[in-house]
């Protein structure tokens, strides 16, 4: 959802967008330090998930 709010803050000059992804990827990095916290180990299918959504992101990122 935060992803694809970056697409529709244009460049940060939009402001509902901004904060719906702002919100979605501050919560992101909460709930992932919270996993370090817990000390939770990799497995496959995560480490594959997060490579997914990096590859997402940059996608979405690289389209005009």
């Amino acid at each position: 959802m935060a992803t694809a709010a970056q697409k529709q803050a244009l460049g940060f000059t939009r402001a509902p967008p901004m904060a719906v992804m702002m919100a979605g990827y501050i919560s992101s990095f909460i709930f992932f330090a919270g996993w370090f916290y817990f000390r939770n180990r990799f497995n496959g299918q995560q480490a594959t998930m997060i490579i997914l959504v990096l590859l997402g992101i940059s996608a979405i990122a690289a389209l005009p």
